[in-house]
């Protein structure tokens, strides 16, 4: 288990960019999830839903 500097360093940047990929795609998802959430409860609640139907 003898690595030089430049190895490990190679292995820290190959697991440190998929880490920060699923950061980014989870903040994503995770935003249009609560948007999509918030507009159906506030569409439902100002009762624009009573009008539609």
């Amino acid at each position: 288990m003898n690595m030089t500097y430049r190895e490990k360093r190679e292995l820290r940047r190959a697991n440190a960019l998929p880490q920060f990929a699923d950061i980014v795609e989870g903040f994503i998802f995770g935003s249009v999830f609560l948007f999509v959430v918030i507009s159906m409860l506030t569409w439902w609640v100002t009762g624009e839903v009573l009008i539609k139907w």
